[in-house]
């Protein structure tokens, strides 16, 4: 994903963190300052649109700027 981001134009830095997703995702965007943050949802509930997942959520809710979540396709 990365490279076909770059291919595009765009600047793109992945990270790995290990500890509770939201924090370090959250942690992350404060030190970096991304002009926008791209994460996945696979909402462990299977009810379709309705739920997101809980750590998808908690980013969504508590950033500072903008969060474009990418849903998981159910075939997968």
């Amino acid at each position: 994903m990365s490279k076909e981001l770059e291919s595009l134009g765009f600047t793109v830095k992945s990270i790995v963190k290990i500890d509770f997703p939201w924090r370090e995702i959250l942690e992350v965007e404060q030190k970096e300052a991304p002009s926008i943050l791209v994460i996945g949802s696979h909402g462990r509930f299977n009810l379709g649109d309705v739920f997101l997942g809980s750590v998808s959520d908690r980013v969504i809710r508590k950033s500072k700027g903008p969060v474009m979540v990418i849903k998981r396709d159910p075939e997968d």
